[in-house]
């Protein structure tokens, strides 16, 4: 198991500044969002390289192009689809093993209509993976649509089960699954032969005072309260216990603390890991 950060939420932040900050905090594996890459002018290929010289490793790759998120003309899905793919060969041609990805929102009204929907769009998707020898991760999403086709641990589980592919898997998030009202610990035996990524994040209802202090945080509207992203330990998501469980199942994959791009935060979310034994 390998400690990292994922700054897969914040694609506009200057590269510059997260080599920086990852230098600070003494970790050398990120996660980062595909459009990153291209920041100020530069080829992918270039920034991976620049950002090695100083001692950072891309490990994974983070999309949010929402396949599933309404009902689209065909040539919208087939663009959204051709973005994915292209993430996906950018990451084998790069050597970045992992592409992280999300369902989107769906204007439907069932998870049961949008999961069928979503593993028709995902498809071409998962042979994109197959082909270039890269896992296209699916991870369980923070927002609490009904119609939300990455929200329950079951429906992530009909749909990595629907394809039964290695190059299809999953991205574990304890946080999203207890902000939607899942059990992330209970529903751990079943996702394990599935995980190959895993974010370990912390989130706490959220006042209007700490709204107030932290208006850099991210915060979710989840059914009926206010929830805000804090550092690892310091919420109300079960982070330890979801650690032990990786640890004592044998999970040798990356391990990332999300979502800061301040230090302080972010040190606060890595001293805890740390302590807890995720190396790195």
């Amino acid at each position: 198991m390998t400690l990292g950060v994922s700054f897969g939420g914040f694609p506009e932040a200057p590269l510059e500044r997260v080599a920086e900050l990852l230098g600070e905090v003494e970790v050398s594996k990120v996660e980062i969002a595909v459009g990153a890459l291209t920041q100020q002018g530069r080829a992918p290929e270039a920034t991976v390289k620049w950002l090695r010289e100083r001692g950072v490793e891309v490990v994974c790759l983070s999309t949010q192009f929402p396949l599933n998120q309404a009902d689209a003309p065909r040539s919208a899905v087939r663009r959204t689809q051709q973005q994915l793919a292209d993430a996906i060969y950018l990451a084998g041609e790069l050597g970045i093993g992992l592409v992280n990805s999300y369902s989107g929102a769906s204007e439907l009204a069932d998870s049961e209509r949008a999961v069928e929907r979503y593993i028709e769009r995902v498809r071409p998707c998962v042979r994109a993976a197959e082909k270039a020898r890269v896992t296209l991760l699916i991870e369980n999403q923070i927002d609490v649509a009904s119609g939300n086709a990455c929200r329950r641990v079951a429906d992530v589980l009909r749909i990595l089960r629907q394809f039964d592919s290695p190059s299809l898997r999953h991205t574990y998030d304890p946080a999203n699954y207890y902000g939607a009202g899942e059990d992330p610990l209970g529903a751990f035996g079943a996702l394990r032969p599935y995980i190959a990524h895993a974010h370990l994040k912390d989130v706490a209802v959220a006042t209007a005072e700490m709204v107030a202090q932290r208006p850099n945080y991210k915060y979710w509207p989840f059914p009926e309260r206010l929830m805000m992203a804090v550092p690892a330990g310091e919420g109300e998501a079960p982070v330890k216990q979801a650690y032990r469980l990786l640890a004592e199942s044998g999970y040798k994959g990356y391990v990332c603390t999300e979502p800061f791009v301040e230090e302080e935060p972010l040190r606060r979310a890595l001293t805890y890991l740390r302590g807890l034994g995720v190396p790195g």
